[in-house]
């Protein structure tokens, strides 16, 4: 019963108490049939009978009535329709006696009697007939008194037989009708309530087996929808109700392991593990398939994203030292540069001196003109020193030249490092955006420097071309000292010539000085640039080292 389908069991259950309603049914159609025969019985027997010996007794009073009118009348007429009458009685007893030979079950002695008296009082009838038209009422009142009254009385007797025999007859059917339906009540009655027990068990037993199913399938359906998945089903049948049970035990096993599955995986990828697969693939069918292949997809983008970022952690790292190697020979550029222009200004600085020195000899040179030809040999020896003076002036233009051209050529490198370092920053994307502005700020700072050294250079050429005339003029002083005392207007002439060219080469020197400091300036605001460079490549070395680092605790899916 257990295994059976809902369905099944239903029509188990309805068929039973539909059998049983049938039976209950059939029975009763018998036994109202069986009633219903004796019902015909009786009204065909015993009914009929008693009716017909009814029928006999009134056709007897009828007879005996209509005869005793015949025979105290004078009218002739009358005593014929009396007759009449009287004769048609007699053969309605002989119809009901031939009626009670075709079905009477009683003794036929009494029938026969009846027959044979009827055929006497039909034979008394003549004897009474032919007194009764004859009008002799004695004769006809003694035929009616000896002869015909005590042959109606006979019928009357047996007539009454049939009527005892009936009865006792009817009352027998009638109880045998009243125990057969009460019997069948009582049938009927039991097997009603059979029914209905039966009815009741198996109605309990089906709702009971009915329920246990969908309980526990309702309390299983309720811990899944809270999120509940470990659920046991014990409910274990053939039936609709146990295949509903075997369903929600494979979907309670299948989302249970897809659960704790994913919760595996990721699980897996908190840690770093990114070459992680699943360990219950079979489990995945139909709307699972679709979440294996969504987190398939993560996995692989946040691949593809931890080794992108991987590639650009290793070329920040790459550019970073390359701009930390730049920006660390940019400060060291700087510094020898700065140490350069500290020379160089040092060495202006002399010259300007002895410009001032020169200015100041020559303004004694002239306002002393006319003594010269008396400390002429003096002056001889003061002209040679001149002359070696000038020539270590033409050597320090010369290392100042040289001095200029080192900070072009580093102004020149660094453009390169400063172009290098754009380069590499814009390599790096947004993370390089910052030394990106480090770098044209670099950049511009050489650019300052490169055209500050070109004004110097300028500068510098002026001066040792003031410097190479001076030393022209010199030479020619030399030259010619001896013929300083015959020329000794022109030499105040040369003098004040002298004069001038001191005062511009003192201008000069200090446009030099001027242009010095400048340079100076920019090379200091380029060391503490490449300084601050530095740092910040070192710290961008560091960052990326890190990011390395934490890229690091990952472990990539080797495609």
């Amino acid at each position: 019963m257990k295994n059976l389908k809902v369905s099944k069991k239903l029509l188990v259950a309805f068929g039973v108490i539909n059998v049983l309603m049938i039976v209950v049914a059939v029975f009763a159609f018998t036994a109202f049939q069986t009633v219903g025969g004796l019902v015909d019985n009786f009204y065909a027997e015993a009914f009929a009978d008693v009716q017909l010996a009814d029928e006999m007794l009134l056709d007897i009073n009828v007879t005996a009535k209509e005869m005793l009118k015949a025979s105290s009348t004078s009218d002739t007429t009358e005593t014929k329709d009396f007759l009449s009458s009287a004769s048609a009685s007699i053969e309605k007893m002989e119809t009901a006696v031939t009626e009670l030979k075709l079905h009477y079950s009683g003794d036929m002695t009494d029938v026969t009697a009846i027959e044979d008296t009827i055929a006497k009082v039909k034979d008394t009838l003549g004897h009474f007939e032919v007194s009764a038209l004859s009008h002799d009422v004695a004769a006809s009142y003694k035929v009616y008194e000896t002869e015909l009254m005590p042959r109606l009385q006979t019928i009357i007797e047996h007539a009454g037989n049939i009527q005892t025999y009936e009865r006792e007859k009817a009352a027998d059917m009638h109880k045998e009708a009243m125990s057969r339906a009460n019997n069948t009540g009582l049938i009927i009655a039991v097997i009603a309530v059979a029914a209905i027990a039966i009815g009741t068990v198996l109605s309990v037993i089906i709702t009971n087996l009915i329920l246990k199913g969908i309980k526990e399938a309702r309390e299983a359906a309720e811990k899944m929808a809270e999120g509940n998945f470990d659920v046991t089903i014990d409910y274990q049948s053939k039936d609709e109700l146990g295949e509903l049970a075997d369903s929600m035990r494979k979907l309670s096993t299948r989302t249970n392991a897809v659960v704790g599955d994913i919760d595996y995986i990721l699980s897996e990828i908190a840690q770093g593990n990114l070459d992680v697969h699943t360990q219950q693939r079979e489990m995945y069918a139909g709307t699972f398939e679709n979440i294996l292949d969504s987190m398939r997809k993560f996995v692989h983008g946040l691949n593809e994203i931890i080794t992108q970022i991987g590639v650009s952690s290793d070329q920040v790292a790459s550019g970073s030292d390359q701009v930390a190697s730049a920006a660390q020979a940019l400060s060291q550029g700087a510094t020898e540069q700065a140490s350069s222009i500290e020379e160089l200004s040092a060495t202006i600085s002399l010259i300007n001196d002895m410009i001032a020195a020169n200015a100041v000899e020559s303004t004694n040179a002239r306002d002393k003109t006319n003594d010269a030809g008396a400390e002429m040999g003096e002056a001889s020896g003061k002209m040679n020193e001149l002359v070696d003076a000038m020539n270590e002036i033409n050597g320090f233009a010369a290392q100042i030249q040289n001095i200029v051209k080192t900070i072009e050529d580093i102004a020149f490198q660094t453009n390169i490092l400063a172009l290098n370092a754009s380069i590499e920053a814009a390599r790096a994307g947004a993370a390089g955006k910052g030394f990106a502005v480090v770098a044209d700020e670099v950049r511009n700072l050489a650019g300052k420097s490169a055209e500050a050294a070109q004004n110097t250079t300028v500068l510098i050429e002026n001066t040792v071309s003031a410097i190479g005339k001076g030393s022209g003029l010199v030479t020619e002083v030399a030259d010619k000292m001896e013929n300083v005392a015959a020329a000794a207007g022109q030499v105040a002439v040369i003098n004040e010539k002298i004069a001038s060219a001191s005062q511009e080469a003192a201008s000069s020197i200090n446009e030099v000085t001027v242009g010095v400091d400048q340079i100076s300036a920019v090379v200091q605001n380029n060391s503490a640039t490449a300084e601050e460079t530095a740092a910040a490549a070192e710290e961008l070395s560091g960052q990326s080292a890190m990011l390395k680092e934490l890229i690091g605790v990952f472990k990539l899916r080797e495609e």
